[in-house]
């Protein structure tokens, strides 16, 4: 079983605030370390710095946690087996820098088949479909998307 109480976010370049946001407070909250991941690690810019969320201006307020988007980890940095889930926000820079991104998708893959939990919102579906990330009728796990 992969580690349950570290939990990977995966970042590109125009990722929407409020598809971070709510879910890194969440995890937070329930006392999961959270790590960000970047197709080439560095500096993420975020789109839509909507305020008007009290989960958006919590995450934007949070200095220790925005400094953290300018020093993202790349692929290679990472160790699947510390995560007990990864999670895509969306975006549509998701469709470019995901789609192509073997080293995301084995990642994922990793945490899924040690037991983890891969989850996407919106546009970040497309970087699962690089690699078959959840094998067809191979699981008794229960699957489930939805679209933003």
């Amino acid at each position: 079983m992969s580690n349950t109480t570290r939990t990977l976010i995966v970042l590109t370049g125009d990722d929407a605030v409020s598809e971070i946001a709510h879910v890194y407070n969440t995890f937070v909250r329930a006392g999961l370390a959270v790590d960000f991941v970047s197709p080439t690690g560095g500096t993420v810019l975020l789109e839509s710095l909507d305020r008007n969320s009290a989960s958006n201006a919590s995450f934007l307020d949070d200095h220790a946690t925005t400094k953290r988007l300018h020093v993202s980890l790349r692929p290679d940095e990472v160790d699947a087996a510390n995560y007990g889930a990864i999670y895509y926000p969306g975006g549509h820079d998701t469709l470019r820098d995901l789609r192509n991104n073997g080293e995301l998708a084995n990642l994922a893959a990793a945490i899924y088949e040690a037991g983890g939990i891969v989850a996407a919102i919106c546009h970040s579906s497309d970087g699962l479909v690089v690699r078959s990330v959840i094998p067809p009728r191979a699981s008794s796990r229960t699957l489930s998307s939805a679209a933003a």
